[in-house]
């Protein structure tokens, strides 16, 4: 990740040619997202899937809050933060984590 990521804490990982971030339209295109899950065998994978997935485990890092966890979302509530991760890290809406580890 050091070759492809700037040093900063709040640098982008996926970026375009300029370096600048990428918007949501041209994402898909530039990363040819379909071809590459479709190589993993996972099609149909979204990339806002990852998005779940990383804050479910994120949740059950030793000494993760729920704050932590929010911030991370950039949710402003408990409600929302808990509503899109899981235990079964199967993320789904409306399934809310059972440990929310203080």
């Amino acid at each position: 990740m050091v070759n492809y990521v700037g040093e900063a804490s709040e640098a982008f990982v996926f970026t375009g040619e300029s370096g600048r971030n990428l918007w949501r339209g041209d994402f898909n295109k530039l990363v040819k997202w379909s071809e590459a899950v479709a190589a993993v065998g996972v099609p149909g994978l979204h990339f806002h899937d990852l998005r779940h997935t990383g804050n479910t485990l994120a949740a059950r890092a030793p000494g993760a809050s729920l704050r932590d966890i929010m911030a991370r979302m950039g949710h402003d509530s408990p409600r929302a933060a808990l509503s899109t991760s899981t235990p079964t890290g199967r993320p789904t809406k409306g399934s809310p984590m059972r440990s929310t580890r203080r």
